[in-house]
């Protein structure tokens, strides 16, 4: 059945709980209108900074009012992130790396 202005959105949580972020298509200022039958919904991201480590994804659909959830998959998805680039040594604790550089004056 159709649905008016569905926002399709996902959450990143790390292994111990911590919710890293959590974007939508409202947030990004996307109105879907009218939405009825199948579709895809790609969301691409430039550079992912999370540090090594084990995270879980969950996605959803709702509707614009946050009043109505019309599907949601909670951390059912899994990313492992590893650290293969030896010479990179610069962050180790955290979660997100800001991929800086030190300057020496």
């Amino acid at each position: 059945e159709p649905i008016e202005s569905p926002v399709f959105g996902l959450a990143i949580h790390h292994n111990d709980g911590t919710h890293i972020t959590g974007p939508n298509t409202q947030f990004a200022g996307l109105d879907l209108g009218r939405v009825d039958g199948k579709g895809w919904v790609l969301y691409e991201v430039d550079r992912l900074p999370l540090l090594e480590g084990l995270y879980h994804v969950s996605v959803a659909v709702r509707n614009l009012n946050d009043t109505e959830i019309y599907d949601a998959q909670d951390r059912c998805y899994s990313i492992k992130i590893r650290n293969l680039d030896e010479n990179f040594h610069s962050e180790k604790y955290g979660v997100i790396s800001f991929f800086g550089h030190w300057s020496i004056y």
